[in-house]
């Protein structure tokens, strides 16, 4: 015996593959990634994370699906492992660390302080405190559509952009700061 289909859930399923081939309607997405910083040999907190979703393990599930995309807000959040990292004999670790938002640049690690204190928006967070650390930046409206296959393809496309973090003074081969950075995207398709 063969069973039917329902004919309205053939209509639902057939509306729902014509919309994701509409290139006029957009979907937005949250997808979440997560790190960690360690200090170097030399004891300097350098780093970046940029704004290319393809580094959240969702990504390859939505690549599948559309063939655009583009950058709506990244959202960094940052915690210190343990504001007493160098022993409470000695005090809580005492050196500041500097974030800022690079639009113009894409996994650059920045080289100084100096270097991502340049930028704006940039905010000094203490290693001691045990406040969270927040920092959002809203892409322009006017932003370009990217192909997913590429989706940090330039300054005006896509998901460019990057948060770039530096501290000096820690103390060596000790990892300090945890992060979860949420990409706000819109994906469509093309065809």
């Amino acid at each position: 015996m063969s069973e039917e289909l329902d004919p309205v859930s053939v209509v639902a399923v057939s509306s729902l593959s014509k919309s994701l081939m509409n290139p006029n309607v957009v979907y937005p997405f949250r997808l979440v990634a997560m790190g960690s910083l360690t200090s170097s040999i030399g004891g300097v907190i350098a780093g970046f994370v940029n704004f290319d979703p393809s580094v959240s393990s969702e990504w390859g599930s939505i690549n599948a699906l559309f063939d655009q995309v583009r950058g709506v807000r990244n959202k960094i959040t940052i915690a210190n492992i343990d504001p007493h990292a160098d022993g409470y004999a000695t005090g809580p670790t005492k050196n500041p660390y500097y974030i800022s938002c690079d639009q113009g640049k894409n996994s650059v690690l920045p080289t100084s302080a100096l270097q991502v204190m340049d930028c704006p928006d940039a905010k000094t967070f203490h290693s001691a405190s045990t406040r969270i650390a927040e920092m959002t930046y809203h892409y322009p409206k006017s932003m370009n559509w990217a192909p997913t296959a590429t989706p940090a393809t330039g300054p005006d496309l896509g998901c460019y952009g990057e948060w770039q973090i530096y501290g000096g003074g820690f103390a060596g081969s000790t990892q300090y700061l945890v992060y979860v950075v949420e990409f706000f995207i819109e994906l469509r398709s093309r065809t």
